[in-house]
């Protein structure tokens, strides 16, 4: 009997150990997003594809930002490489996390054109210098200046100046961007600025404006790597 018996918590012993659990299922899923790369200020909508039934979602925008809607949307301020993380948690209380990089530029002026000088300068030459400041305040002091171009003859414009300089987001708003002012550097006239009649030109990766006269603003889109 006592032999029986020991060889039957054998064979439970035995099956018991030839079952395996059944793996733990994780609520899988991927984010997508509208655009391959965006710019400084777009909204950012994101999505979540998946087939898991989910009781909850949270997205970490990876700014310091995070939202618990079904569809992430955010704004980005800043150039770099975001790395949202988004929890999903099924309805048996189990979560995952799944991630998407998100790459955000922003427009850089290379080159700065003078085509016309202000109406109220009526000299025929003069040393000319590109300034760029935070406004448009006569004696704001600068932040970047171009190398001086010595009697350079105003019958010769356009004149162009290579620039390297962030600006703002698509629309290059007043106050999103620096202040451009080409002067005179011996009387300090500004040959061409922004005025209180100022007027904007969109043009194909390029921005006129018109004020104390006319010069342009050629930009690229960078990327980060």
């Amino acid at each position: 009997m006592t032999k029986k018996v020991l060889a039957l918590c054998s064979v439970i012993l035995l099956l018991y150990a030839c079952q395996t659990e059944e793996p733990t299922l994780l609520p899988e899923g991927v984010i997508e997003s509208d655009k391959p790369y965006y710019v400084i200020n777009d909204i950012v909508q994101l999505r979540l594809e998946s087939s898991s039934a989910l009781a909850s979602v949270q997205w970490d925008f990876g700014n310091g930002k995070s939202s618990k809607t079904e569809i992430g949307q955010v704004q980005y301020l800043e150039p770099g490489i975001y790395e949202v993380n988004l929890t999903l948690t099924d309805l048996d209380g189990i979560s995952n996390v799944i991630s998407k990089e998100i790459i955000v530029g922003q427009y850089h002026g290379y080159e700065a054109v003078l085509h016309e000088v202000s109406a109220g300068y009526s000299g025929e030459s003069g040393n000319v210098q590109l300034r760029l400041s935070n406004s448009d305040f006569l004696f704001e002091e600068a932040f970047w200046v171009s190398p001086i171009i010595e009697d350079f003859q105003f019958v010769d414009l356009p004149l162009a100046i290579e620039i390297d300089v962030p600006l703002g987001d698509a629309r290059y708003h007043k106050h999103e961007r620096p202040f451009f002012k080409f002067m005179e550097t011996e009387t300090e006239t500004i040959l061409g600025g922004e005025g209180s009649s100022t007027s904007y030109t969109w043009l194909e990766n390029e921005f006129e404006i018109s004020g104390l006269g006319r010069y342009s603003i050629k930009y690229k889109l960078v990327l980060p790597e």
